[in-house]
């Protein structure tokens, strides 16, 4: 059966294995196998492109979101999704304008400079929370 062959893999002729299809879709989904990684099963004579098999082209494996490594491999094709967190997301932008807010408040001269910062936060601030509540409703 041919959920039970064993898997390589092959980075700058360095070859690992053998591993067990889960472990290899994990190595996937954790992106420790890139878009230059090589792969064979035990019953195969070649090396090919991780996102060539057609094992992990198969439709069935594609997630909805689209979420891709550089380099074309496309991880709805692989089973790899990383959604991350919007909450983190969200924190990391506003914390971030709100240093350049503070350090626009400390170094700038004109009082208009300062007037636009104060604004493009508060801008900030009403779509961050309009996001936050339109990824709420999904």
């Amino acid at each position: 059966m041919a959920d039970d062959l064993k898997w390589f893999t092959k980075n700058n002729d360095e070859v690992k294995g053998p591993f067990g299809d889960e472990a290899l879709r994990g190595s996937v989904a954790a992106g420790r196998l890139g878009p230059k990684t090589q792969i064979r099963r035990e019953d195969e004579p070649d090396f090919r492109l991780i996102g060539d098999h057609p094992v992990f082209n198969e439709p069935a494996q594609a997630p909805a979101a689209n979420v891709a490594f550089s380099g074309g491999f496309d991880q709805r094709q692989h089973g790899a999704v990383i959604e991350g967190s919007m909450g983190l997301g969200f924190c990391a932008g506003f914390f971030g304008g709100c240093i350049g807010w503070i350090l626009t408040e400390v170094l700038a001269k004109g009082y208009k400079t300062k007037q636009g910062a104060r604004m493009g936060v508060a801008i900030q601030f009403g779509i961050g929370v309009l996001f936050q509540l339109l990824s709420r409703s999904h």
